[in-house]
């Protein structure tokens, strides 16, 4: 937005250029030298002189900016604008001229080359006014692609940072339901535990970027939640340094790969295990995700990111800045993400 402010305030002065120009036009015809006195004076009578270059400029400025520029239509701006050069230099030139202004110097004998000036100057005022103006708005319409390149881009971020899979929360507040005969203490844990989950996704992933430190504490909560879900036959581990530098990342990047790894690395009849590392090398955060692989198990409800959806939100957060490595064998899956620091 504020780039578009300053497109506008440079389109105003383009606008002002063409008029400091038009004076200069004014003042060549109305300022005269007195050869005795050696002085300059100001001849209002030449200001007649001076119409037609005055009504060009008030057509281009008034009526064909706004009516054909704005709207993109230059070539009919183009052939408008030739056309009233020369019908303004014609009809003032061979119809008005003679009859408002009394000429005193020879060229009042060669009307085709009274013409050839008018026509010249009025072709000169169009080629600048149109220069300016063309230049401002070409500056002014980058402006607003950009912001709506970044608006678009931010709505796009915003939907795929907000799709989150209502059948998580149903197959978690499901789990909660069933832990309060067997454990009340359990459910009460994971009601705690999916409330700060809930918290983080609705409050701080509304930012761009949020500190490393907060968006880990949301990954370990994400894993407490697996962990009072699952039986002991699913190894879940979480390894991530006790100090975490002050950066900033994107949010809920690192949770996706989790997700991604619970809903494809879990199994309920076999023995299972995700293994997630976090570490900061110095410009960079680095994930590694681990997880076992089958070839026929049920896959565990996730919040519905999704790793094209993951991919997509790289690639606009960190276009060419990322790497993202796959590793596959027949009973492990390895993932391994690396993004820079803010």
């Amino acid at each position: 937005m504020r780039k578009i402010l300053k497109a506008r305030r440079f389109m105003r002065i383009a606008h002002v250029i063409n008029f400091i120009f038009l004076l200069f036009v004014v003042l060549y015809y109305c300022l005269e030298l007195n050869i005795e006195t050696q002085s300059v004076f100001f001849n209002l009578q030449n200001m007649l002189l001076c119409t037609p270059y005055v009504l060009l400029y008030l057509t281009l400025e008034l009526w064909l900016y706004p009516k054909y520029i704005r709207l993109r239509h230059m070539r009919i701006y183009s052939v408008i604008g030739v056309v009233l050069v020369v019908l303004i230099s014609v009809i003032w030139t061979f119809l008005i001229r003679p009859h408002v202004v009394s000429e005193t110097n020879d060229i009042a004998f060669f009307p085709i080359l009274r013409w050839t000036v008018c026509f010249l100057m009025c072709l000169t005022i169009f080629f600048v006014v149109t220069c300016n103006n063309m230049f401002a708005f070409s500056f002014l319409l980058e402006s607003e692609k950009e912001v709506t390149a970044k608006t678009k881009l931010q709505l796009e971020l915003n939907l795929l940072k907000y799709q989150i899979n209502p059948h998580f929360l149903m197959n978690t507040l499901n789990n909660i339901h069933a832990l309060i005969e067997d454990d009340q203490y359990k459910a009460q844990e994971a009601v705690r535990t999916l409330s700060k989950i809930m918290r983080y996704m609705y409050y701080d992933t509304s930012k761009e970027f949020v500190d490393l430190a907060k968006d880990v504490e949301n990954l370990r909560s994400y894993f407490e939640l697996m962990k009072l879900r699952f039986t002991d036959n699913i190894n879940i581990q979480f390894n991530v340094p006790e100090e975490l530098p002050h950066v900033k990342v994107a949010p809920n990047l690192f949770v996706n790969l989790a997700e991604n790894a619970m809903k494809h690395g879990v199994s309920c009849e076999n023995a299972s295990f995700v293994h997630l590392s976090l570490k900061v090398n110095g410009p960079q955060v680095i994930c590694d995700v681990r997880n076992s692989r089958f070839e026929n198990r049920t896959a565990v409800e996730s919040t519905g990111f999704g790793v094209e959806n993951l991919k997509k939100r790289l690639d606009l957060i960190y276009p060419g800045r990322y790497e993202y490595k796959v590793e596959e064998t027949k009973n492990e899956y390895f993932v391994e993400l690396i993004i820079p620091v803010q």
